[in-house]
């Protein structure tokens, strides 16, 4: 066998060895919370469950696992934001959970959203993890 190609194969083998996803059973969500952009550019957690027009919504899960010591893969998450009951976002991304505890953050200006009271879901491999419920006011 051609030395490069075994050595490819070798690499392959460990990294699929090492990039192994666990299920989303094992994690468990820490804290889950609102909080304006003003906030997250100052460096404080405040949460915060109504706003103005003029904010920035910020949804933050926190999320970790059994053995913080090990990653625990690469996973697809969507943030879904409603509207009542009517899905008005979506957001989708790959996240590669390297280490233990995460912090998963999705934010929204609320004048794109408008007034009325919303929900944001997180879900991972299409498994819901948390959600929260806030509102906008005019």
């Amino acid at each position: 066998m051609n030395t490069k190609f075994s050595l490819g194969l070798l690499s392959i083998a460990i990294c699929l060895a090492g990039c192994a996803s666990h299920p989303v059973s094992q994690l468990h969500v820490v804290s889950n919370y609102f909080t304006t952009g003003e906030n997250v550019v100052k460096g404080v957690r405040t949460p915060a469950t109504a706003f103005t027009s003029k904010d920035v919504v910020v949804y933050v899960v926190d999320l970790q696992w059994d053995n913080a010591n090990e990653g625990f893969g690469g996973h697809n998450i969507t943030f879904n934001w409603y509207n009542g009951t009517k899905l008005v976002s979506t957001f989708h991304h790959g996240v590669s959970f390297d280490e233990s505890p995460v912090e998963l953050p999705n934010l929204k200006p609320a004048s794109s959203l408008g007034a009325g009271h919303f929900k944001v879901e997180l879900l991972i491999d299409k498994t819901l993890i948390a959600s929260k419920e806030f509102d906008i006011n005019q």
